[in-house]
């Protein structure tokens, strides 16, 4: 759906059917690099679909470094967040808005919480080609600065719960 022109994808009624087929499967729906017009669909789409689990990429793509637009994504974030079936991806950050990501991590954080969060590298895209630490070693770093429970439920505990492997049943959050 990034680069789908259909601003309106998600709310398809052929795509509702395969999102029941997701839903039923127990595979999750990626949305990704969810820019601000995909927020709403998020938020539809996980109501319509209480069974299907919904990863939001990118945290939507956060547009760091603009007060005005920051406002409306941190209202679309808890709009989003309200749904438990919800859960978010902390990745690509540094290539969105002026990179400066703490605040945006943050407030992920007191909507979600640690365990309806994983990170992600981003490699080998952001923000240079190829450098993983470029973009990831400083969200490592704010991760990792959390205990230790809510870090290892970031970087390892969602992601374990949600892309388990085929055959394995979901495990509960911590």
């Amino acid at each position: 759906m990034h680069d789908e022109p259909d601003a309106g994808f998600l709310d398809r009624p052929e795509v509702a059917r395969s999102l029941d087929l997701l839903a039923a499967a127990g595979l999750p729906l990626d949305v990704p690099d969810a820019f601000e017009r995909h927020m709403g669909q998020v938020v539809r789409v996980a109501q319509r679909h209480p069974g299907l689990t919904v990863v939001l990429d990118h945290l939507g793509k956060p547009p760091l470094g603009d007060a005005e637009a920051m406002g409306r994504w941190q209202e679309q974030l808890e709009q989003i967040a309200a749904c438990p079936n919800v859960v978010a991806k902390v990745s690509g950050l540094a290539t969105s808005g002026d990179g400066d990501f703490t605040e945006a991590v943050e407030h992920a954080l007191t909507l979600f919480g640690p365990d309806r969060l994983m990170v992600g590298s981003d490699w080998p895209i952001a923000p240079r080609s190829l450098d993983l630490s470029s973009g990831f070693a400083p969200l490592l770093a704010q991760v990792r600065d959390r205990d230790e429970p809510a870090a290892r439920a970031m970087l390892h505990g969602t992601a374990a719960r949600i892309y388990r492997r085929l055959g394995e049943q979901a495990l509960p959050a911590a």
